[in-house]
């Protein structure tokens, strides 16, 4: 399907064989933590009966997230799309039978369609299982269950002792105390500036002046974009951005606010044809001048409620319930 002549067509192409989210998020959930190992070495998918292929289980990040064991330093500068030095670990977004790759993958990134899910995806995340607060908090929970244990580990082996001292690789560097503490730092650190070179690699998302629920008629709505953006909007919850990358045929301008008389779904989009994310070897092979997608639903009056049908058929009652 991927090497035929159209690779995005849903019915013949990669959408009838794969669970695309599920080959989005695994493959992000690498890119972010720059696993050195990801998608060639460490790579398993698995298949449901009658469903469509997905990614997984996702594991084996001892070289990642800025770690420098063995003298293996190739994930410890966090603003690269690729690990430097050595072999530079996997390129996660081309096919090269000469080089570390994974062909399928390499083919997808292929597909301006692909590349444009994979940053609306990111961005979607970056609102809640991607943010910082929600990250930083499970590195700290995580590292919290360790610690009464960590010395120990440290005394029985004696390359897991904390690293103290300027270490400065790859254009990358940081003072360490010496501490457990100060590990949990670094990678806090080291996660903050690898979501901000992603970050600053996409268009931002429109950002809406209200949140979707109810409202009343006449509301207005404000959308502020990035600098240098047009915005485009639709309030029939389809999306501005045409399959390929052209403006869609219903999508409006944005000028000024946009007044909410009755009940509408807005999806939103910024679009900067001066904007570029970095591109090239070891990089992503395509740019996309669209930021990721923002949607709200707003209800000025609630659809009457009719039940059309009853299907009564109980779950078993807990044991010793009755």
């Amino acid at each position: 399907a991927l090497t035929g002549p159209a690779p995005g067509n849903p019915a013949t192409g990669y959408p009838a064989y794969i669970d695309v989210e599920s080959w989005l998020d695994h493959h992000l959930l690498n890119v972010i933590t720059l696993n050195v190992d990801a998608l060639r070495l460490s790579a398993y998918f698995f298949k449901d009966r009658e469903q469509k292929i997905e990614m997984g289980p996702i594991w084996d990040f001892d070289r990642s997230m800025g770690t420098t064991g063995g003298g293996d330093v190739r994930a410890y500068n966090p603003r690269n799309w690729r690990g430097l030095t050595w072999d530079e670990g996997t390129d996660c977004f081309n096919s090269n039978p000469a080089i570390f790759t994974n062909p399928w993958y390499g083919r997808l990134f292929q597909q301006i369609d692909f590349w444009q899910r994979y940053v609306d995806r990111y961005q979607e995340l970056r609102q809640g299982l991607f943010s910082n607060g929600h990250i930083f908090g499970l590195v700290d929970g995580l590292a919290g269950q360790l610690r009464e244990a960590q010395p120990r580990e440290a005394s029985r082996w004696l390359d897991t002792t904390p690293r103290s001292g300027t270490v400065s690789r790859n254009g990358y560097t940081h003072t360490f105390p010496g501490t457990y503490q100060g590990e949990v730092d670094f990678m806090k650190r080291w996660l903050g500036d690898r979501l901000d070179f992603m970050d600053t690699n996409f268009l931002a998302r429109p950002v809406l002046s209200r949140p979707a629920g109810p409202v009343t008629a006449g509301t207005t709505v404000t959308l502020t974009g990035p600098p240098g953006s047009t915005l485009y909007y639709t309030l029939n919850g389809t999306d501005p951005r045409a399959a390929g990358g052209a403006v869609a045929a219903g999508a409006q301008t944005y000028s000024g606010p946009i007044t909410i008389s009755s009940n509408r779904r807005l999806v939103a989009r910024a679009r900067n044809l001066s904007h570029a994310n970095l591109t090239g070897a070891s990089r992503p092979p395509l740019s996309t001048p669209w930021s990721g997608v923002v949607a709200a639903t707003y209800v000025v009056q609630t659809p009457p409620l009719v039940i059309t049908e009853l299907m009564y058929h109980p779950a078993s009652p807990p044991p010793g319930n009755t």
